[in-house]
């Protein structure tokens, strides 16, 4: 899931694993956007990116009504 996380193609491909089994949805292209701009001012990469995306779609208002 997280191996060579940097790169374009892979971070979109991480958030749709992870919006998928966490929200039960696909990510908008506003949320790819968002994430590839968080990858690109955070020191975080590969494992760490991921740990920060599912905590945080955790800590949805979305998450909590869906489940």
């Amino acid at each position: 899931l997280v191996a060579g996380s940097s790169s374009s193609e892979n971070l979109s491909g991480i958030a749709e694993t992870l919006y998928l089994a966490i929200l039960s949805r696909f990510p908008t292209a506003e949320e790819i956007t968002t994430l590839k701009a968080h990858a690109e001012a955070s020191s975080s990469s590969g494992k760490a990116l991921a740990e920060d995306l599912a905590w945080a779609l955790i800590n949805q208002p979305e998450f909590f009504h869906n489940h």
